[in-house]
């Protein structure tokens, strides 16, 4: 899992969000994703598979 990947997901969902709340919470996992970047692979995976299911949920 690579950092883009997750940023890749986070778009997506995005894109999906219509209301303001949530975009705003994705803008800032975004900030937050581009801020540390010491991610290990473990915490990519388990965030990732967070944002998934967010996607099931908005889609």
């Amino acid at each position: 899992m690579r950092l883009e990947d997750v940023k890749e997901r986070l778009v997506h969902l995005k894109q999906l969000s219509c209301d303001d709340d949530t975009q705003k919470a994705i803008k800032a996992m975004l900030d937050a994703l581009e801020l540390e970047s010491d991610w290990t692979e473990a915490e990519l995976q388990e965030f990732a598979a967070q944002l998934d299911e967010l996607a099931g949920e908005l889609a």
